[in-house]
């Protein structure tokens, strides 16, 4: 550990950056959004959108909002996107009152196999963006000398320099794990990168937009 210097105060502070929100998700939230993903995907007749979306990804078929509601979701979710942007606001030190919320997207499935992938973007005509992690496979290691494993993460981007010598981190990794939801602001840079292995890595994403009025100083 670094020593202060005598009489001297230090305090190391992060001040700007967007807000992430890591959310542990009840196993009976789980239960439920495995059974209506599993229904979607063994359905002959289910529509992807992947062609819509930004991804290298056959397998992307939507989910209603009426059938979230008839589950009790829709409401549990409208409560954690609340509490984000309550807590986003909070700590940037801003007033507000007349909070609301609006859903701009119907929640997708995200059905990732070996070697697909989401390539670099951001979410339009939204300020909230989420991902709710349902099953994820045992990735191969590629084992490349002088090489991080990456396989199967995702990544968000804030923006681009060389973190060793700039002491400004502008790229975080995340390992995808059953039962954690993650909620971040919709214009964040964020992509998943392939993996290798058999199984599926299978997620829920969805877009809100946020509206407050702000209270004077």
């Amino acid at each position: 550990m670094f020593e202060h210097p005598k009489d001297t105060k230090f305090k190391l502070f992060i001040p700007f950056g967007p807000r992430m929100a890591d959310i542990t998700l009840p196993s009976e939230i789980m239960d439920k959004l495995i059974k209506i993903t599993d229904d979607i995907l063994d359905d002959d007749n289910r529509i992807s959108h992947g062609h819509s979306l930004a991804g290298q990804i056959r397998e992307e078929p939507q989910i209603s909002w009426e059938l979230m509601a008839e589950n009790g979701l829709e409401e549990y979710f409208d409560s954690l996107l609340k509490l984000y942007v309550e807590s986003s606001l909070a700590t940037m030190g801003i007033r507000w009152s007349d909070l609301g919320i609006e859903k701009t997207s119907p929640p997708w499935i995200v059905s990732q196999y070996e070697n697909e992938y989401n390539p670099l973007h951001w979410h339009t005509n939204s300020t909230i963006s989420c991902v709710i992690y349902l099953k994820v496979p045992k990735f191969i290691p590629r084992n490349i000398p002088g090489k991080r494993d990456t396989d199967g993460k995702i990544v968000f981007v804030n923006h681009t320099v060389d973190q060793s010598k700039d002491l400004n981190l502008g790229m975080h990794e995340i390992n995808p794990v059953p039962g954690r939801m993650y909620i971040f602001p919709a214009n964040l840079n964020h992509a998943v990168w392939p993996f290798q292995g058999e199984g599926e890595r299978r997620s829920i994403s969805f877009n809100a937009k946020h509206y407050h009025t702000l209270k004077p100083a």
